[in-house]
């Protein structure tokens, strides 16, 4: 996995962070870049060989508000990567692709940090496990969500699909959401790693977090948060799926100064550390797809 962990550097984590981004001034739920952005990631999983699904968004009211019926949004878009011996069993990693500006949801909104950062983490991995010759024993899915600005509303319609089995038994799940800002003082490079600890599961699997923070080789420590709230990870906590948030230490600071405006730009946001998420998010997956036992 080491030599795999090479391939995801500052400057091609930045590259993919610009496919996603520069798709749009926003990828707000009302916006056509909100569409051109879910088709942008349903054609990266095809052109990697994954099979795909899309999940359409169901009408709510907390997109209908702003998206009026009968116009069409999707809610997930799935593309599974197959393992060897343990395939019916998966791993997910997932992401929001949406973005927003609640200064004036007609405006511009980057949302380059939330969440082109987490979507980039995604097709970083999708990129780097489709197109090497290390076999994981488990499969794994890349998943990435929409609205989820609005409520959540992607993961909380597509988590009971994950639970039914449609895409195989699936065992645990990273989430990534903000994970480029690098931060300041105490929390500068640092990871926070947010679940619930009383879902069974959930500290093994945090475990193997801890563990895997010095392959990431830029993160510069953690944090764990077992009260978690507020991001997609809790629609499959509560179905009692171990799932684990990744993102990053200082999120509150960037959130306060920059977050959900048109100020979520390229300036406040690091390359290189995007790509140390990204490395340690991969050996996550990986460590998780291929057990030993």
């Amino acid at each position: 996995m080491g030599a795999l962990s090479e391939h995801i550097t500052g400057e091609r984590y930045g590259k993919q962070l610009h496919d996603i981004a520069d798709i749009s001034s926003s990828r707000f739920i009302a916006s056509e870049g909100n569409v051109k952005a879910a088709e942008f990631m349903q054609s990266e999983f095809a052109r990697l060989g994954l099979k795909v699904w899309v999940e359409d968004l169901e009408n709510s009211a907390e997109v209908t508000q702003f998206v009026s019926s009968p116009v069409k949004r999707t809610g997930a878009i799935i593309g599974r990567l197959n393992g060897t011996d343990l395939a019916d069993e998966v791993v997910m990693i997932a992401a929001h692709f949406d973005s927003v500006n609640w200064v004036n949801v007609a405006e511009t909104a980057p949302g380059v940090d939330d969440n082109g950062s987490g979507s980039a983490l995604v097709l970083m991995l999708a990129k780097t496990l489709a197109k090497s010759d290390v076999h994981l024993r488990k499969s794994v899915i890349f998943a990435a969500f929409n609205a989820e600005e609005e409520g959540l509303v992607g993961s909380t319609q597509v988590a009971p699909i994950v639970a039914s089995g449609k895409y195989g038994n699936v065992t645990s799940i990273v989430i990534a959401d903000e994970v480029a800002w690098p931060g300041s003082g105490s929390a500068k490079r640092e990871a926070i790693f947010e679940t619930v600890g009383t879902v069974r599961g959930t500290s093994a699997l945090l475990d193997t977090f801890a563990h895997s923070v010095k392959k990431g080789d830029g993160v510069e420590g953690f944090k764990v948060n077992k009260h978690g709230f507020g991001s997609d990870h809790m629609p499959f906590l509560e179905l009692g799926i171990p799932t684990v948030l990744l993102i990053e230490g200082d999120n509150m600071h960037h959130a306060d100064l920059w977050g959900h405006s048109s100020k979520d730009t390229f300036e406040h946001v690091d390359f290189d550390f995007g790509a140390s998420m990204s490395r340690l998010a991969l050996n996550v997956v990986a460590t998780l797809a291929s057990p030993t036992e």
